[in-house]
């Protein structure tokens, strides 16, 4: 059973609920409001895998001049490789509520 929503501990505004945990990954929902933004930042050793559930927003990977943005809704995957910059911007007139699969780099212990 999904955990409570809760404030993200980084991100003014977002919201955030566990869906579980396991060796090696942490499963989430995370809920970013209208207007509102995850700002860029990196993660050392995790992927971060997402899958869109509803609204709509612009995904930021990597850094300028070699930044991409990718038009995300519902049913867009997105795959974020660790070491890479990448922030969300919430684009819609809804919140934009994501799944969120972080799992931990293999190559390292």
């Amino acid at each position: 059973m999904p955990g409570r929503w809760l404030p993200h501990p980084r991100f003014a505004g977002v919201e955030v609920r566990s869906l579980g945990q396991g060796e090696g990954f942490d499963a989430s929902e995370l809920r970013v409001p209208i207007g509102g933004r995850i700002p860029n930042h990196v993660h050392e050793d995790e992927w971060d895998i997402s899958f869109i559930v509803s609204g709509h927003g612009a995904h930021h990977q990597g850094t300028p001049p070699g930044e991409t943005v990718t038009e995300c809704r519902r049913h867009t995957w997105l795959a974020v490789p660790p070491g890479m910059a990448h922030g969300l911007v919430n684009t819609g007139r809804s919140p934009l509520v994501f799944y969120l699969l972080k799992v931990k780099r293999q190559d390292r212990p």
